[in-house]
């Protein structure tokens, strides 16, 4: 099971246990139920670091990198948002993730927010995707693969 994903069914499962225990304590008011989570995306040293003007890659981390997640339940609906230490989160990844969230967990696709923090020292999950340029140009092929900055499917299969 990927991590996103993990991540997602362990805030479901939490709030499946807090449904079923007893509440008499709690006030009739108290219906809405959250739950958070995280996990660390921390890139490897070598990896590259994403954004900028060319490629670049990690020497030293000042700070982990996370995956945070919150779900809501109000008794009749749930959401849940998921935030990403990444310069940006392509539809590549959050599609997929989305669709095995909802299938696991029952949370609406549409009702999953996922979003990139924008850090320019995470790992990389953006930019230019390995195949995306294969039918340009040599100069753009060469441009994009070698001078760009570069997504990483096996980190993004981590993220995931």
């Amino acid at each position: 099971m990927t991590r996103l994903v993990r991540l997602a069914t362990c805030l479901w499962i939490a709030g499946a246990a807090w449904a079923v225990l007893d509440r008499s304590a709690w006030a009739a008011e108290s219906a809405m139920k959250v739950g958070f989570a995280e996990t660390d995306i921390t890139p490897d040293i070598g990896m590259e670091q994403p954004g900028g003007y060319g490629k670049s890659f990690h020497r030293t981390l000042h700070d982990p990198c996370k995956v945070r997640a919150v779900v809501f339940d109000d008794g009749n609906s749930r959401v849940a948002l998921v935030g990403v230490d990444a310069l940006t989160v392509r539809r590549e990844l959050v599609e997929p993730v989305r669709k095995e969230i909802q299938q696991k967990c029952g949370i609406p696709f549409e009702a999953i927010l996922i979003g990139a923090s924008h850090s320019h020292s995470s790992g990389p999950t953006c930019m230019v995707w390995p195949g995306e340029y294969d039918h340009a140009s040599e100069l753009v092929k060469k441009l994009a693969y070698e001078k760009s900055s570069c997504a990483d499917l096996v980190y993004i299969k981590r993220v995931h």
